[in-house]
């Protein structure tokens, strides 16, 4: 189910809940990298006490389950791949849940306030650093390869295929915004036969990301109707897949 964005008494400091990460003040489209460059100085100077009270609010809210924030929570230059704006931003990659939603919510809420409250003694301005909790399978390199699975005929696909698209289409924000729809091995392990068998879907930029939870319940419960529980659905901005397919 998809969880509603935390708000405060101030609508700039409301959060937005995607696909396995939470954002302030904005959610930016994937795919994110932190680059190896400098900070402005005006946050460089500051960054030691932002990293620690963003620490802080991760050990509170058990983001971490191994406790290594020195690892995990990073404030750098994220720039939209490939040629995107440069932005200083604050990320934590933490393992993701549908439980977890809420809690992340509130911790990057807490972010915020903090960055707020401490934009107001310093040269730092409101919004100039951006704040994101993500999974780490949202940051990592990812591996795909054909499928040879006994039980998942090309018969059985295509009609599975149909009913993927007709969930798609039937939520305004996927709705007309599909440009592939594909079957793998697909996720995080270099071996890529080692990975689980995943529906790969990519839809245009201009599917609202927010939407997305609801879409991908009604395709698991559709998967679990036809027997196919076992696959992974995986959903990203991406419109250069189809150019692939074509």
């Amino acid at each position: 189910m998809a969880s509603t964005p935390s708000t405060s008494t101030n609508s700039e400091l409301r959060v937005i809940s995607g696909w396995k990460r939470v954002a302030w003040p904005e959610l930016r489209i994937l795919p994110l990298k932190l680059l190896p460059e400098d900070l402005p100085a005006h946050i460089q100077q500051a960054s030691q006490e932002i990293l620690r009270n963003a620490r802080i609010i991760v050990e509170k809210h058990k983001l971490l389950p191994d406790g290594n924030e020195e690892d995990h929570v990073n404030l750098g230059m994220r720039r939209q791949m490939p040629y995107g704006a440069r932005v200083p931003s604050l990320v934590v990659v933490a393992p993701w849940s549908p439980e977890m939603t809420p809690v992340w919510e509130e911790a990057v809420h807490e972010m915020a306030v903090f960055l707020t409250e401490f934009s107001k003694t310093s040269s730092i301005g409101q919004g100039d650093i951006h704040v994101e909790i993500i999974a780490p399978e949202l940051q990592q390199t990812l591996y795909c390869t054909s499928i040879d699975e006994p039980g998942l005929s090309p018969e059985d696909w295509d009609e599975v295929r149909d009913k993927v698209y007709d969930c798609l289409e039937s939520f305004d924000t996927t709705k007309g915004k599909m440009s592939t729809i594909a079957l793998f091995k697909y996720g995080v392990l270099p071996d890529p036969e080692a990975n689980p068998t995943t529906i790969y879907i990519s839809v245009f930029i201009d599917s609202d990301e927010t939407g997305w939870y609801e879409v991908i319940a009604a395709m698991k419960s559709m998967l679990e109707s036809v027997g196919w529980n076992h696959v992974q659905i995986h959903m990203e901005h991406n419109e250069g897949w189809n150019e692939i397919f074509d």
